[in-house]
């Protein structure tokens, strides 16, 4: 039956994509012909608190009533992804319904119980654990004094606005998965017992940009669409970045956002401690991903002043000052060190000269987890493109190419949101065994 859905949808028109990436303040959205051109690019700012569910359900109501009947009525698939801000949501197992009931951590309710770490920078206060299974099984017993595991679904926003279309919170994406212990490569929870209560309550887990089911039905009524319409499994910010600028063999993509995200395409997974391997179609994306980041810099210049600075360095002369940017204790990559701690110190009397030396910090990470790629891979990369907040920046491109010393192309236009649109349009075809 939804074979023939699939096929009629394709008989009938055009069939449309949409890859929707949101986070606490908007959903971005990006709307693909069968041919992958974008006919549509827009943002809708969320109604309210993400922390309330309901705004997330409602913005996405006005997302899809707001769009022309003329490209609703051609959508075959949907994927959606979240970037999350502190806690996954939990709701009740036995009434996975939109209730009163239902509700979201917040950062009262986590000091309350105490068990967070927090930096505190410039009188800025920053949560560096997050999304930690345990964490949120204590902040539970202590709102709820005890507790059943098998009362509670533990899902991230992106799982649960998949939940949401289609009224079925059984699954969660594999890549919001890893943190909490899930293997891509062996398919199961590594380092815990299977009789851990929060497995019990993680869902099943599916692969990135797998056809998990239509839309059901009164959702697809809320949103004006047609009943077999397709649900895509998504992937997380800097993959769907990837997926949008698929990466040659002999290119690798640097994400340069809150964390520094080094991908390279492989045919194999590559074995390597801290290394994440994404499927992609037959091949393998290859993920390093550093602790260090833009992040840091956000807590030591207002941002309008981080461009500004920029314009006084000079990226071809070297700032002489040796930083390891962190925003907190311990790396993973492009070394694996616990209790590494953050090097911002010493800071220079001039603020243009002490972001010249922290810009240059993240450019020795960089060229450090693209050595230890190719070292792994055996790939002589011949390019390096950038995405993310960074690529925008003229100057620090060029630091970058004196460090790293590969041609660096930045793509800052390109949006996470069409490589999700691209997972979509994929996961319609690979539904009617169409390649």
């Amino acid at each position: 039956m939804l074979k023939a859905r699939q096929q009629q949808a394709l008989s009938d028109h055009n069939p449309i994509a949409i890859g929707i990436g949101s986070d606490d303040d908007s959903f971005n959205v990006v709307i693909l012909d069968k041919d992958k051109k974008i006919l549509l690019h827009a943002c809708y700012h969320n109604q309210g608190s993400t922390r309330e569910h309901s705004i997330l359900s409602n913005t996405l109501i006005s997302l899809f009533t707001s769009l022309p009947n003329a490209i609703r009525s051609h959508i075959v698939a949907i994927s959606i992804n979240y970037i999350p801000e502190l806690y996954p949501k939990y709701q009740r197992y036995r009434k996975p319904t939109l209730s009163n009931e239902e509700r979201l951590f917040t950062i009262k309710d986590s000091k309350q119980a105490q068990i967070n770490q927090s930096l505190t920078y410039d009188r800025n206060s920053v949560l560096i654990s997050k999304e930690n299974p345990f964490q949120i099984l204590h902040s539970l017993n202590y709102r709820k004094g005890s507790f059943s595991p098998e009362e509670y679904q533990l899902r991230q926003k992106a799982d649960w606005l998949m939940g949401w279309l289609l009224n079925n919170w059984q699954w969660v994406e594999e890549s919001n998965s890893l943190k909490w212990g899930w293997s891509i490569k062996e398919q199961s929870w590594m380092g815990w017992p299977l009789d851990k209560s929060w497995i019990r309550g993680s869902g099943d887990v599916v692969c990135t940009g797998s056809v998990i089911g239509s839309i059901a039905t009164e959702r697809a009524s809320m949103l004006g669409l047609s009943d077999g319409c397709l649900i895509i499994a998504s992937t997380n910010n800097d993959n769907a970045g990837v997926i949008a600028n698929l990466p040659k063999n002999a290119d690798s993509i640097v994400v340069l956002n809150n964390r520094l995200s080094l991908n390279c395409r492989v045919e194999i997974p590559l074995i390597s401690y801290k290394i994440i391997n994404y499927r992609l179609g037959q091949n393998w994306i290859a993920q390093g991903l550093s602790r260090a980041g833009t992040e840091v810099l956000k807590y030591i210049f207002p941002y309008k002043m981080i461009n500004d600075l920029c314009r006084q360095i000079d990226p071809n002369i070297p700032s002489g000052i040796f930083h390891y940017p962190l925003v907190n204790k311990g790396e993973d990559f492009p070394v694996d060190h616990r209790y590494l701690v953050p090097l911002i110190e010493p800071r220079p009397i001039s603020d243009s000269l002490y972001l010249h030396a922290l810009l240059e910090g993240l450019a020795n990470i960089e060229y450090a987890g693209l050595r230890k790629m190719q070292k792994l891979s055996s790939i002589t990369l011949s390019r390096v493109v950038t995405l993310g907040h960074g690529a925008s920046n003229s100057q620090w491109k060029s630091l970058r190419q004196r460090i790293v010393s590969v041609e660096i192309q930045n793509k800052s236009s390109i949006m996470p949101s069409t490589g999700l649109a691209l997972l979509a349009l994929h996961g319609f075809y690979h539904a009617l065994d169409i390649r």
